[in-house]
């Protein structure tokens, strides 16, 4: 299977001329980034650690050009530095913290049709997946880079379970006498798992605004499939609150409505219940936000019950515990640590979340739950200090409970991603700085397996 294969090349229009192109020999040319956030880092909960922020400071320093001469010679500060940051870097707010522009999410690896895993990705502005050959095999092909345009880093990825995958981007374009518009695109797996429907457009909440900057302000999109197959899209909006598009079983798109919410992250997760309802998650200033439907096809409410702590900008990550209960993984402002907080048997929710320790880094942490193993014994991953994987996996004793955070692997972007396969083996994937999937294994399908070597 490559870019030259029949099935591929019937598709290529979807996408425009570009079409297919299999990069697997020179991925490196299809690079993956990081986009950050500036000022608006003192908004949000600080996710750096003290080693960090002394690493900061010193390039904040010459920015600020205090190594440059007191008295400026050129008759301007602009060429010696930003002297308006003053002589101390450490008593800027905008210090303690990486806050990402296009908040990568967890959910890009998933067992798709045929009982391949597949994962998804943005390189160079494209989208791009790479497939397993055969269920469970362990062998990959890709990645197969689809088409024009300029995507967002991060995409929302969704679908009935098995099922074709459907994905959600933000979209930067060009348009003559418009200036710059960004619009939320869609687009579906077709039955095989080969290919893809060309983007769709679904505009965004202040479309219809005359001033295109609110138009550029649409946040990056979460989604989920509810238990009927209708698609739910959230995004967050200019007023910094939480907007809603829905498709429903006819295939329909509904107007864009407002959620509520105010001061909410642009790092949201969509959750779809055993019971076939669709939840949203979303860090805020002080908080997470929870919207949730009590019935399948119902209105959204907002959960003002929901305190966990102020959350670190960067993510969240929603997951089904079983007995109809959500556990929620995230980091704490201030130590980076990654929390846990489980919904209580009978729908409440704790006053606060367990400290699961970690490496310290920024970003979304990857969950799988354990069956019969609780909230600490989860499969967890996520970025540590230093760039690379930190993993922590359930015991083989059930008695043992606790994380055991190791790390392992290479220096990777956005955030890691864990699924079963058809199997039922756990794996782990990052998409490494080098543009290349990086996947470990579980050596076989129970709990307390190790992973096998990076590939």
């Amino acid at each position: 299977m490559d870019g030259n294969d029949p099935a591929w090349q019937h598709r290529r229009a979807a996408f425009g001329h570009a079409g297919y192109h299999t990069e697997s020999a020179n991925a490196a040319r299809y690079i993956s980034r990081d986009e950050l956030r500036a000022y608006a880092n003192r908004f949000w909960g600080y996710n750096l650690d003290s080693a960090a922020v002394s690493e900061k400071a010193e390039y904040l320093a010459t920015y600020a050009g205090l190594d440059a001469p007191q008295s400026c010679p050129h008759g301007t500060c602009e060429r010696c530095g930003d002297r308006q940051l003053g002589p101390n870097p450490f008593r800027s707010t905008h210090m303690r913290s990486a806050a990402y522009r296009y908040s990568p999410t967890t959910d890009w690896l998933r067992l798709g049709p045929d009982g391949r895993l597949n994962a998804f990705g943005v390189l160079a502005g494209r989208l791009a997946f790479w497939t397993e050959t055969a269920p469970a095999s362990g062998e990959w092909k890709g990645p197969f880079v689809l088409g024009d345009g300029w995507l967002a880093p991060t995409l929302a990825v969704t679908g009935v379970p098995g099922g074709p995958a459907e994905l959600v981007g933000l979209r930067r374009q060009s348009v003559v006498g418009s200036g710059v518009t960004v619009d939320v695109v869609h687009t579906v797996q077709d039955p095989d798992g080969n290919g893809f429907s060309g983007w769709r457009t679904q505009e965004n909440p202040d479309w219809s605004h005359g001033d295109g900057r609110r138009q550029r302000e649409v946040g990056v999109p979460s989604a989920a499939v509810d238990g009927m197959g209708r698609l739910h899209v959230f995004v967050r909006d200019f007023a910094q609150g939480i907007s809603l598009r829905r498709r429903d079983t006819t295939g329909a798109w509904t107007p864009w409505e407002n959620l509520g919410g105010s001061f909410v992250q642009d790092a949201g997760t969509a959750l779809t219940t055993q019971h076939g309802t669709v939840e949203l998650y979303v860090p805020g200033k002080n908080t997470v936000w929870r919207w949730y439907q009590p019935e399948p096809g119902g209105p959204f409410t907002l959960d003002d019950t929901l305190k966990t702590g102020r959350p670190a900008t960067g993510g969240i990550t929603a997951v089904d515990s079983g007995a109809g209960r959500t556990c929620l993984y995230y980091r704490e402002a201030g130590t980076q640590q990654v929390m846990a907080y489980r919904q209580h048997a009978d729908g409440r929710w704790p006053g606060s979340g367990a400290g699961l320790g970690g490496h310290g880094g920024t970003g979304a942490v990857a969950a799988l739950w354990a069956p019969e193993r609780g909230a600490r014994e989860a499969f967890l991953a996520h970025r540590g200090s230093r760039g690379r994987p930190v993993v922590s996996l359930p015991d083989r004793d059930k008695d043992i409970s606790g994380t055991h955070w190791r790390e392992s692997g290479d220096m990777f972007a956005h955030a890691p991603a864990m699924a079963r396969d058809a199997a039922g083996a756990v794996v782990l994937a990052v998409i490494g700085t080098d543009g290349h999937l990086h996947v470990r294994r579980q050596l076989s399908p129970a709990a307390g397996s190790p992973l096998g070597p990076w590939r």
